[in-house]
């Protein structure tokens, strides 16, 4: 079962009427142990700030001619990856996806964080020059 909650001085509480039938309905035996696993909810504005930060990074660098072959680059460089092995032997890298099915909030903040990092080296700046970049989103 899955269950959307928000924190409340009290604690976790179901975040809707909805979300709170659904506990009544799962009838949980008092006493019990049950395993419950807790995901941020992904914000789109913050996955749209990374596009900005990829497209920020394109527009200033001329190796890469295409968006897209930087961001996987800086993906892989930022150590989201995996790695498989071609017929001939050779490793190759390939970027992990960024979906909102794929990683939950803390999970993507840890890969905006670490291409973030990526971008800085590769344009030789700091965050705040980035920052002032990104303040519309």
């Amino acid at each position: 079962m899955k269950l959307i909650v928000k924190k409340t001085y009290l604690g976790l509480l179901p975040a809707s009427r909805g979300e709170f039938d659904k506990l009544e309905l799962a009838k949980f035996i008092e006493g019990e142990l049950y395993e419950v696993e807790i995901k941020k909810k992904r914000n789109i504005k913050f996955h749209k700030k990374f596009f900005a930060l990829i497209n920020l990074c394109f527009e200033n660098q001329e190796h890469y001619k295409h968006a897209d072959d930087l961001r996987k680059e800086l993906v892989i460089d930022a150590g989201f990856f995996r790695e498989y092995t071609t017929v001939l032997g050779e490793i190759k890298k390939e970027p992990l996806s960024l979906s909102f099915a794929s990683m939950d909030e803390i999970q993507f903040e840890d890969v905006y964080n670490k291409v973030l990092t990526e971008v800085m080296l590769m344009l030789d700046c700091d965050n705040e020059d980035i920052r002032d970049q990104l303040c519309n989103f």
